[in-house]
């Protein structure tokens, strides 16, 4: 093997240069076509937590991050779009503590930001969402047990139905 040395200014160390020194001493499309390019020819997979899934380049790699495995419950896996919800579905759905408590106190609490209501059941605080936010549970989907979020699914389509044949239409209401 040879040894070679290349002095500090060489063009070798430009992509190490530009990648440690960021976007101060360079534009952000420097750096992305760096990250995006030769050191990763061969994709590579996501190892964390057996997610399994194949990136070809570093930027598509931390979007996928970011978005699976973040703000993910290390309990089951769910990701949550924020901080504040995922802390909320680990006490709900993993802490002994708050369902024993639960069960004398107000622990649910509303799902909208800067609501400091607190209901007795989820679904009291699913009425809540409904009547004084006018939100649907489709808006929190990501909140609920998919087994739950499906009764309330059928339950809001059997309660519009009953509205639709509640309310006569126009040509009903002509003869």
């Amino acid at each position: 093997a040879v040894l070679r040395v290349y002095p500090p200014h060489h063009p070798f160390w430009h992509d190490g240069d530009v990648l440690h020194h960021g976007p101060s001493q360079c534009t952000s499309r420097e750096v992305q076509s760096i990250l995006d390019s030769s050191f990763l020819a061969d994709p590579f997979v996501c190892l964390i937590g057996g997610c399994g899934q194949c990136f070809s380049s570093t930027s598509a790699y931390e979007r996928h991050y970011h978005s699976a495995h973040v703000l993910a419950c290390s309990a089951c896996g769910r990701v949550m779009p924020s901080r504040h919800w995922l802390e909320m579905h680990i006490d709900e759905e993993h802490n002994p503590l708050f369902k024993a408590k639960s069960a004398s106190h107000k622990m649910y609490a509303c799902l909208v930001l800067g609501c400091k209501s607190k209901f007795s059941t989820p679904k009291t605080r699913v009425q809540h969402l409904r009547d004084r936010h006018g939100m649907s549970v489709r808006s929190f989907r990501f909140f609920f047990p998919r087994a739950l979020f499906r009764s309330y699914m059928r339950k809001d389509r059997e309660r519009r139905k009953r509205k639709e044949s509640a309310t006569p239409t126009k040509r009903e209401t002509k003869t």
